[in-house]
């Protein structure tokens, strides 16, 4: 059995919000030469990687442009970028095992995607001042009248004639 590929593979769980990118890991321990990220429930293939070179043909078309090796393509990590809801599902990253002509999983990724909470209306802090400036301005014209009801009668039409 190709040292690539173990019977040991790890369970990862992943939760993203819509336009995220995403890193898949798959954590290949030595070179090998073929290996792809599927997902598994619907068998689509996400990436496939032979022979030192990208495979694009058989990659399912919600994937293309979207997903890209990182640095050291033999090692099977890729990014997932922009994801949608519809991303949510189990990821595996298989590798080929040459002995037995059969792909074997090495990682599975668990990707939950969420919309983002929805924005709820701009600042309040404008709502607040208009608020407080109504209840100044209320306070202001309360006390004036307050203030004009205990002046006697005389001391008003005084102050009146005064203004005149």
């Amino acid at each position: 059995m190709d040292d690539a590929v173990s019977d040991d593979f790890k369970t990862t769980n992943i939760a993203a919000k819509t336009g995220q990118n995403v890193t898949l890991l798959c954590e290949i321990e030595d070179k090998t030469h073929m290996w792809k990220w599927v997902k598994a429930k619907e068998k689509e293939v996400v990436f496939f990687f032979r022979d030192g070179h990208v495979q694009s043909e058989g990659q399912h078309p919600a994937y293309l442009n979207r997903v890209f090796s990182l640095m050291n393509a033999t090692l099977g990590d890729v990014i997932l970028t922009n994801v949608m809801t519809n991303d949510t599902g189990t990821y595996e990253c298989r590798g080929f095992v040459n002995e037995t002509r059969s792909w074997k999983p090495i990682n599975i990724i668990n990707l939950r995607v969420v919309d983002p909470p929805a924005q709820t209306g701009g600042s309040i802090g404008p709502i607040v001042a208009t608020i407080v400036c109504a209840v100044l301005l209320v306070a202001a014209v309360g006390g004036f009248c307050i203030y004009r009801r205990r002046q006697p009668r005389g001391e008003r039409n005084h102050d009146l004639a005064e203004q005149l």
